[in-house]
């Protein structure tokens, strides 16, 4: 019986197409060693984590307020910016003008440690050399060296709030706390993906659309730099004077599918020799919704198998099988919380293998 419950859920997952992110097969790292698929799906698992919590949201869009009140930070925080309708200003600015949340952290950390052993620590002043001249009403990038520190007491304020933000959702990871800041940008100027609670990771380009002035068009920015490749089949063949239609076509179809897996196995082979790493895609929607209802929600490992179970996402069978299903539950939200980067909270138990008694 068992061994049914359980062949019964691995079929059940086979028929589950796994979930394919990023641009394409292979990808490139980017500077920061990150990659497109792993941050959507981060973005994807934030997504469901709202609706399982929809605290997480709505705690962060209260940020808003003092995150359109720095200038350092948001395009309109400064009165000069605010009657700018150039959408393509705006993204050039906030890509080159605004200071990276990895930066800000950084900083802040620095800061942390050292106010713990000297209790005279000034205010807190986030060093940026990239400066943006917002005299002209235009404005002009300028790079520069040893700039005034920021000063406004609002950055502290603000960066305090995204770390109790984070650590109060069991979000205690840069890479949240950098979704978070960007995703306020993406809030601060579009209506409808803050109502959708939409989640992005770098900065996106966002203008009025042709129907109006006041609609709001978003483009979410990504680097893609495909490398073109030629796939030709050619054949000869004496159709119909020699050979049957049926016949013919299937023997066409099938050497044209040999030598297209052919190409497409020598393209794979050149993206591994380029360093170029798969996309993500091996994870079910189920697996982020247990994450989420462990993590985000803290629901201890019984209570997100019976929950699934009622919804008919785990098998149908007696308490007694509970167990199995435990563990089910407990290596997949351990596998995918690895794939994220994300530190699970330490109760009721981190997920893993049972300890041998």
């Amino acid at each position: 019986m068992k061994e049914l419950s359980s062949s019964r859920r691995r079929s059940q997952a086979s028929t589950e197409k796994s979930l394919r992110f990023g641009l394409g097969e292979f990808e490139n790292i980017d500077q920061d060693g990150t990659r497109s698929s792993l941050q959507d799906l981060r973005s994807l698992f934030l997504s469901i984590a709202s609706r399982a919590k929809p605290e997480l949201a709505s705690d962060l869009e209260e940020l808003l307020g003092v995150y359109s009140q720095i200038p350092l930070f948001c395009y309109p925080g400064d009165k000069k910016r605010r009657n700018t309708r150039n959408g393509g200003k705006r993204y050039a600015w906030s890509s080159h003008c605004r200071p990276k949340w990895t930066d800000i952290e950084s900083a802040w950390q620095d800061y942390s440690s050292s106010a713990t052993s000297n209790s005279s620590q000034p205010h807190f002043e986030l060093r940026f050399d990239d400066y943006y001249d917002v005299q002209d009403r235009n404005g002009v990038w300028l790079v520069t060296f040893n700039m005034p520190a920021h000063t406004d007491p609002k950055i502290q304020q603000f960066i305090l709030r995204v770390f109790d933000w984070s650590k109060k959702y069991g979000l205690n990871a840069t890479w949240c706390r950098q979704f978070a800041y960007e995703t306020l940008d993406l809030w601060s100027q579009s209506e409808t993906y803050r109502k959708a609670r939409f989640w992005w990771y770098t900065t996106a380009y966002v203008s009025s659309s042709q129907f109006g002035a006041h609609d709001k068009f978003v483009q979410l920015m990504r680097t893609f730099e495909p490398l073109p490749q030629e796939f030709v089949f050619k054949w000869t063949t004496l159709f119909p004077v020699q050979g049957f239609r049926g016949k013919e076509k299937n023997f066409i179809t099938e050497k044209f599918r040999e030598e297209l897996d052919m190409f497409l196995d020598r393209c794979e082979q050149q993206a591994e020799q380029a360093n170029l790493v798969r996309s993500v895609r091996k994870h079910t929607r189920e697996h982020l919704r247990w994450l989420a209802d462990f993590q985000v929600k803290q629901m201890g490992y019984k209570e997100i198998c019976e929950a699934g179970r009622s919804l008919g996402g785990l098998s149908n069978q007696p308490r007694s099988y509970l167990n199995d299903d435990t563990k089910t539950v407990r290596q997949a939200i351990n596998k995918l919380a690895n794939v994220l980067e994300l530190p699970l909270r330490a109760e009721p138990r981190k997920p893993g293998r049972r300890r041998k008694r």
